[in-house]
C-alpha cells in the first residue's frame, strides 16, 4: 500500500471539515428561524441524549481501530480479520445501547414529551456499526471521506429546504440530521470492501480487543460527558429556549474549532508510526509544527470572532437569538484550549500505546469538573453559565495535557512564534475594530472584515519574520514560476 501525503490527507479532511462548516451555514440560518429557538432546542436536546447512547454503541472503537489498523494495514489479511473483529465487537455494543435507551425512554419522566423526537434520532444509534470510520482513518483514505461528505450534505440541503417548512416541522429537521449520519455510514460499508475482506476464514479472536477497547470507551465516555453534558443538563434545568441559545452560540464555536482535529485525525496514524518506531525527535517535530499550525490559526480566529460574534450570529440565526450573544463572547476562547488539549491528548497520548490509563484518567478529571461547574452555574446563569463551565474546563484540559507532554514540547522554539502570531493578531484587531465601527451594513462588514484581517495578519507576520508564512511565500513564488 502507497504511502499516502500528510498534506493531500489534511487538504482532503479540511475540506470535508469545511463542508460540514458551510453545510451548517446555510441550514442553521434557515431551520433557526422557521423552528424558533423553542424548536431548534427540542431537537438538540433529544441528539445530546442519543449521543450518549450513540458513545456507548460506539464504544471508543475508533480511536483503538485507527492506531491498531495503522500498524498492519499493508497486510489484507490482518486487515480484514481486524475488521470483522471490531465490528462484531461494534454489533454487540449496539445491541446493549439501544437496549439502554429503549429504558431510558420507558422509565426517565423528562423524556416522555420527547419520545418521537428521540426514535427518530435514535436510528443512528442503529447504523453506527456500519460507519467503519475508524478504518478509513487507519487507511488515510480521506479523499473518499470528503466526496461521500459533500455528496450527501448537498441531498440533505435538498431535502431541508422541501420539507421544512413550519416551527411544527421540527421532527423532519431532526429526520435531515439522521439521513446524513445513516447514509455515509451505510456508504462506508459498501465502499470497505475495496480494501478488506468481509468473509475471514481465520478464527475470529473478539476478546483480546476488549480491554483495550474499554480504556478508549473511558476515555471517550468522559470526553463525550464533558461535550454534550451541557446541552443535556440545560434541557433538565431549565427549558427549550435556553438550549436554543446555547445551541446557536455552540454551533457558530464548535464548527470553527472542528477544522483543528481535521488536521489531527490525518496526523493520528502517522503518530502511532512514530511512538511505534520509538522515533522521539521526529515525534518532537510534528508536535513543535502542530502546535504552530494550532497558534498561528486559533489566535486570529478568536480577535475576529469576538469582534464579528455578534452581526454573525445575527446573520446566523435572526434577531431571535440575541440572547446567545454574552455565551458565544465567553465560548470563543474555547478555540484555542480545545484545540490545543485535543492534539496533546486526543492526538499524542492516544498514538502511543501505554497512556492509555493516563489519558483516562486526565478525562475523567476534566469530566468530572465539568459536571461540577455545570451545576453551579446554569442555574443562575443559565446558557451563559453552561458556556463559562465549559470554557473553565477546556482551560483545564489544556494546562493539564500540556504538563503530561512537556518533555515533548520545545517551550523555548514556541517562544518566538507565540510573540509573532500575538503582535499579528493585535494589529488584525484593530483593523477589524475599525471596520466593525465603521461599516453598518452587515455582510459587506465580515467580507471586509475578513479579507482585511487576513491581509494584515499574514503581512505582520511576513515582517516579524515568522519562518511558516515566509515558507509559505517561498511556496506561492515557486509555484508562480513554473
Amino acid at each position: 500500500m502507497a504511502e499516502k501525503s500528510i498534506r493531500k490527507n489534511a487538504a482532503f479532511n479540511v475540506m470535508k471539515t469545511a463542508m460540514s462548516m458551510l453545510f451548517p451555514l446555510i441550514t442553521f440560518p434557515y431551520a433557526s428561524r422557521i423552528l424558533s429557538p423553542e424548536g431548534i432546542g427540542k431537537v438538540n436536546f433529544a441528539n445530546s441524549i442519543v449521543a450518549y447512547f450513540t458513545l456507548i454503541a460506539g464504544l471508543g472503537i475508533e480511536f483503538y481501530g485507527i492506531r491498531e489498523g495503522a500498524r498492519v494495514r499493508h497486510d489484507k489479511d490482518k486487515l480484514s480479520k481486524l475488521t470483522m473483529e471490531l465490528f462484531l465487537l461494534n454489533l454487540i455494543s449496539t445491541v446493549i445501547s439501544y437496549g439502554l435507551f429503549a429504558i431510558s425512554l420507558i422509565f426517565v419522566p423528562k423524556l416522555f414529551d420527547y419520545r418521537l423526537l428521540l426514535l427518530v434520532c435514535s436510528s443512528t444509534i442503529v447504523f453506527s456499526p456500519l460507519s467503519l470510520h475508524w478504518l478509513y482513518g487507519a487507511l488515510e483514505e480521506y479523499k473518499f471521506v470528503a466526496i461521500r461528505s459533500m455528496a450527501i450534505q448537498l441531498l440533505s440541503l435538498v431535502f431541508l429546504f422541501v420539507f421544512v417548512r413550519t416551527q411544527n416541522d421540527y421532527v423532519i429537521y431532526a429526520c435531515m440530521t439522521v439521513i446524513s449520519a445513516v447514509g455515509a455510514n451505510v456508504c462506508n460499508l459498501i465502499h470497505a470492501r475495496k480494501f478488506v475482506s468481509l468473509h475471514v476464514k481465520e478464527k475470529l479472536n473478539i476478546a483480546q480487543h476488549v480491554k483495550p477497547v474499554m480504556f478508549f470507551f473511558g476515555s471517550a465516555l468522559a470526553v463525550s460527558v464533558f461535550s454534550m453534558l451541557d446541552t443535556s443538563m440545560l434541557g433538565f434545568l431549565t427549558d427549550d429556549a435556553q438550549v436554543g441559545y446555547y445551541s446557536a452560540a455552540t454551533k457558530l464555536v464548535r464548527m470553527i474549532r472542528d477544522l483543528f482535529p481535521a488536521v489531527f485525525t490525518t496526523l493520528l496514524a502517522k503518530l502511532s508510526i512514530e511512538s511505534a518506531s520509538d522515533s522521539k525527535t521526529e515525534l518532537q517535530s510534528v508536535i513543535e509544527k502542530t502546535l504552530n499550525f494550532i497558534m498561528a490559526l486559533a489566535f486570529p480566529i478568536i480577535a475576529g470572532l469576538l469582534i464579528f460574534g455578534e452581526p454573525v450570529l445575527l446573520l446566523l440565526s435572526g434577531e431571535k437569538y440575541i440572547p446567545a450573544i454574552p455565551t458565544l463572547n465567553i465560548l470563543v476562547p474555547m478555540i484555542l484550549f480545545s484545540a490545543w488539549s485535543g492534539f496533546l491528548g486526543g492526538g499524542t497520548m492516544l498514538s502511543s500505546p501505554g497512556k492509555e490509563s493516563l489519558y483516562l484518567l486526565c478525562e475523567v478529571s476534566g469530566a468530572v469538573l465539568n459536571v461540577c461547574l455545570n451545576f453551579l452555574m446554569i442555574p443562575f446563569w443559565k446558557s451563559f453559565g453552561a458556556g463559562f463551565a465549559t470554557l473553565l474546563t477546556e482551560f483545564a484540559f489544556a494546562i493539564i495535557f500540556t504538563c503530561v507532554n512537556r518533555k515533548n514540547i520545545f517551550f523555548a522554539r514556541l517562544a518566538v512564534p507565540f510573540f509573532q502570531y500575538l503582535v499579528s493578531t493585535v494589529l488584525m484587531a484593530a483593523v477589524c475594530y475599525l471596520i466593525n465601527v465603521f461599516v453598518s451594513i452587515i455582510p459587506i462588514k465580515l467580507v471586509c472584515g475578513i479579507g482585511a484581517g487576513i491581509v494584515s495578519y499574514f503581512v505582520c507576520l511576513v515582517l516579524l519574520g515568522n519562518c511558516y508564512a515566509k515558507s509559505m511565500v517561498e511556496f506561492v513564488r515557486s509555484k508562480i514560476r513554473k
